[in-house]
């Protein structure tokens, strides 16, 4: 079965400007927030000089501290933000643990973090591409499942909601 980094590779997922975006620890939120709507991404990475990981910041937390903070939070950093309990992979993760990663949090995407430092970011797709038919089609029902969407043999049943 293939490992994180050989999705990563196979993939092109690796940390590019076009499917990875991270950002310095010391970065303010209101950069963060900016940079996600620029680039349409609803997770960035938090990192230090050096690529060394630190955690993410999501769209959904960015939301909800600007909710309850309101023109304090731009003030703050990155780091203020950073989840650093989000689950993460090592490079030498198969694509069935990392699977099942994904399904106990209820994610679609995870950090490749080998040694503390930032590998990239492999997704539900990355992951399912490297699974068997069988595999790939129970992992992503599973994942919709946990991640409350209704799914038939045709997919995700969209409810209205936009996910996360």
């Amino acid at each position: 079965m293939s490992t994180a980094k050989e999705i990563l590779h196979a993939s092109e997922a690796s940390i590019t400007p076009e499917r990875t975006v991270s950002v310095d620890v010391a970065q303010s939120v209101d950069d963060v927030v900016e940079l996600m709507l620029k680039k349409d991404v609803g997770l960035v990475l938090v990192v230090e000089q050096g690529g060394t990981y630190v955690g993410v910041v999501t769209q959904k937390r960015a939301l909800q501290e600007l909710h309850h903070h309101g023109s304090q939070i731009p003030r703050e950093t990155a780091m203020a933000l950073a989840d650093a309990q989000y689950p993460t992979v090592t490079g030498d993760s198969d694509a069935g643990s990392i699977a099942a990663t994904m399904i106990e949090h209820g994610v679609r995407k995870l950090p490749v973090v080998d040694s503390g430092e930032l590998v990239g970011l492999v997704t539900d797709a990355d992951v399912a591409r490297h699974l068997s038919d069988t595999a790939s089609a129970g992992f992503l029902r599973e994942l919709w499942r946990r991640r409350g969407r209704e799914t038939d043999d045709t997919g995700p049943k969209y409810t209205g909601e936009d996910a996360l």
